[in-house]
């Protein structure tokens, strides 16, 4: 009995012992994060990331997204928000250099005065470096029928109506995005989405008149130009095309249904990375109004029409907040924050627009959340562009 009391014994010891050099289970991660030593971040690795990575489930992104986040200041955070402009307005590339050093912009818009873009960006990214603040922006409007406008020395480009099928468009798109990045700018506020029947302002910038045309050759000119490294802009929501009048000089409404949504719904399909929302009002709308203010400082259209109905998780742009629809609104950068904007385009005074802005967040959390989201999608645009 004693010799199987033993043996019962060593028996139930190997089982236990077995047991225990069983290796728990463990998460895989991606191979990136998995061959990081020790104590090293994800940050710290040489991952590499594409505009085809920004609206993907990316545990490395994210964790460098969150890394960058978490060494900002809240003056830097807020400045991510803000883009300025270059060779447009008043403001002077001294004005622009000390915005820079003083951590109050995240980018720079780029417009026919600065005669040199090259050196220009060079400067401003020198002067970014020097102060210790982060990657700059910079973005242009650089669609078809404007580039040539906004940029000297470069070959002619046919107007956007003028395109007549994918085929060329695919190669117009790639050539525009190859002319930028040799200037430094990785962000184009094209493509017009409009349809083309206001002639006061859209006219030639729109693909036309047809809604599945217009989506067809948006889609395609996203795709290109992202693919080739610039990320794009689908403009102005929710449409400027069924409109009378200028938007840069006052007011104007969209009366009625909505007949431009599903171009920029092509957009989204296609995987723009940001929705330039444009200074129009809304009435006579059975679901939305915005009240006799432009659709820029409206959470029900931004929050609610984009982001809610549409489905779009990219980046939220104004159009240029010094436009006459929208320059004489009292407090109109603070309000197309709480509006849903994530980038606040060219306001009348971007120190005091800020200021506006943190007060704002340290007295309505729901307000700084919000924020936070706005800072993560622009630090994960620049992150997928290479800029770190």
């Amino acid at each position: 009995m004693r010799t199987l009391s033993v043996l019962f014994t060593l028996i139930c010891l190997s089982i236990q012992l077995t047991f225990c050099q069983t290796e728990p289970p463990t998460k895989t991660l991606p191979e990136s994060v998995e061959s990081a030593t020790e104590g090293q971040s994800v940050a710290s690795l040489s991952t590499t990331f594409s505009l085809a990575d920004f609206y993907t489930e990316n545990y490395a992104l994210d964790t460098k997204v969150n890394e960058i986040y978490d060494g900002l200041s809240q003056q830097e955070r807020v400045g991510q928000m803000i883009v300025t402009a270059a060779g447009h307005g008043s403001r002077t590339n001294s004005e622009i250099h000390q915005l820079i050093r003083d951590k109050k912009v995240g980018g720079v818009a780029i417009f026919k005065k600065v005669t040199d873009p090259k050196t220009t960006i060079a400067g401003f990214n020198a002067t970014a470096k020097a102060s210790g603040a982060q990657p700059l922006l910079f973005s242009i409007d650089a669609e078809p029928s404007l580039i040539n406008y906004r940029l000297k020395g470069i070959k002619q480009f046919p107007k956007a109506n003028a395109i007549k099928t994918e085929t060329q468009c695919n190669e117009v798109s790639t050539d525009i995005a190859e002319v930028l990045l040799d200037r430094g700018i990785h962000h184009n506020y094209a493509p017009v989405c409009d349809l083309s029947f206001n002639k006061a302002i859209i006219n030639n910038r729109s693909f036309g008149n047809n809604i599945d045309w217009a989506g067809q050759m948006s889609k395609s000119f996203i795709q290109a130009s992202q693919n080739r490294g610039v990320a794009t802009t689908a403009k102005h929501f929710p449409g400027h095309g069924a409109v009378k009048g200028d938007s840069h000089t006052n007011l104007v409404y969209i009366d009625g249904d909505f007949k431009e949504l599903d171009v920029f719904k092509s957009a989204i399909d296609a995987g723009v990375i940001s929705i330039m929302v444009g200074h129009i009002a809304i009435k006579n709308n059975e679901y939305y109004n915005t009240y006799g203010e432009p659709s820029t400082l409206s959470a029900g259209i931004i929050k609610g029409l984009l982001r809610t109905q549409l489905g779009f998780k990219g980046i939220v742009i104004t159009d240029a907040m010094e436009m006459g629809a929208v320059s004489n609104i009292s407090n109109a950068g603070l309000k197309a924050v709480y509006a849903g904007n994530d980038i606040i385009l060219m306001p009348n005074d971007e120190t005091v627009l800020l200021q506006r802005i943190i007060l704002e967040m340290n007295r309505n959390p729901h307000l700084e959340t919000q924020i936070e989201e706005s800072v993560k999608r622009i630090l994960r645009m620049k992150v997928c562009l290479g800029l770190y």
